[in-house]
């Protein structure tokens, strides 16, 4: 079923090749543009519905493919831009919800694969710019759900990967800018919360590798490897290797290995060792080892080793 009303504009040209088949439905309403063009496959199967409505802009050019397929529902309203170009690959499958709505931007572009299955949810609204760029790799499965609101900005981009699985919910309020760039490495997993919001800039970079689980929060850039757990937070720079468990507060910087765990305030600089556990508080720069138990409170400096504990 396609339906075509009040002024919709519907333009297939340059050997692009819609198909509609096996009952999907398929709505253009209320003045919305669709630009199919040059070479582009757009495929709409298995019970699918896609409406485009109010002045919705969809334009899918230059050989990319838009696949929806298997009762999947894809939404796009209220003066929406959504732009597949450059040999892009987006695929929503198996019950997966996707809308756009009250004019955000949606730029799929030059080779990047998306894919949205098994019943994942995804919402970008009001006004959100969401671009996906040079080959980058998004995947959100198994009933997770994405949403993206007031402005935020999400750019991933330089082959980059992303995965969103198990449940997992993410929210990007508020203006929040999130950047994933130049081969980073991000999943979030197993029902974790992630939430950017309030003007927040959160940035992965340069081959970071980065894991968020059980609620975490986290700033990960150049080159770390992290793993953040239950409700931390965390700021980790500078290839620093750190794991921070059960709702610790920590700042890691310049190449320091820390263990943190248990509540624990740390600020680690300058290649520091450190492991701290059950609430304690440390400050520890310029190389100190120390190893900081049971809610002992000390301060470090200058390449001293420590034993400490209450």
């Amino acid at each position: 079923r396609v339906r075509v009303v009040t002024g919709a504009r519907v333009r297939v040209v340059t050997g692009g090749r819609v198909s509609v088949v096996t009952g999907a439905r398929v709505s253009v309403v209320t003045g919305a543009r669709v630009s199919v063009v040059a070479r582009a496959r757009v495929r709409v199967v298995a019970g699918a519905r896609v409406s485009v409505v109010a002045r919705a802009r969809v334009r899918v050019v230059t050989g990319a493919r838009a696949r929806v397929v298997t009762g999947a529902r894809v939404r796009v309203v209220t003066g929406a831009r959504v732009r597949v170009v450059n040999g892009a690959r987006v695929r929503v499958v198996t019950g997966a919800r996707v809308r756009v709505v009250t004019g955000a931007r949606v730029s799929v572009v030059t080779g990047a694969r998306v894919r949205v299955v098994t019943g994942a949810g995804v919402s970008v609204v009001t006004g959100a710019r969401v671009r996906v760029v040079t080959g980058a790799r998004v995947s959100v499965v198994t009933g997770a759900r994405v949403r993206v609101v007031t402005g935020a900005r999400v750019r991933v981009v330089t082959g980059a990967r992303a995965r969103i699985v198990n449940g997992a919910r993410v929210r990007v309020v508020t203006g929040a800018r999130v950047s994933v760039v130049t081969g980073a490495r991000v999943r979030v997993v197993t029902g974790a919360r992630v939430s950017v919001v309030t003007g927040a800039r959160a940035r992965v970079v340069t081959g970071a590798r980065a894991r968020i689980v059980n609620g975490a929060r986290f700033r990960v850039v150049t080159g770390a490897r992290v793993r953040v757990v239950t409700g931390a937070r965390v700021s980790v720079v500078t290839g620093a290797r750190a794991r921070v468990v059960t709702g610790a507060r920590v700042r890691v910087v310049t190449g320091a290995r820390v263990r943190v765990v248990t509540g624990a305030r740390v600020r680690v600089v300058t290649g520091a060792r450190v492991s701290v556990v059950t609430g304690a508080r440390v400050s520890v720069v310029t190389g100190a080892r120390a190893r900081v138990v049971t809610v002992a409170r000390f301060r470090f400096v200058t390449g001293a080793r420590v034993s400490g504990w209450g």
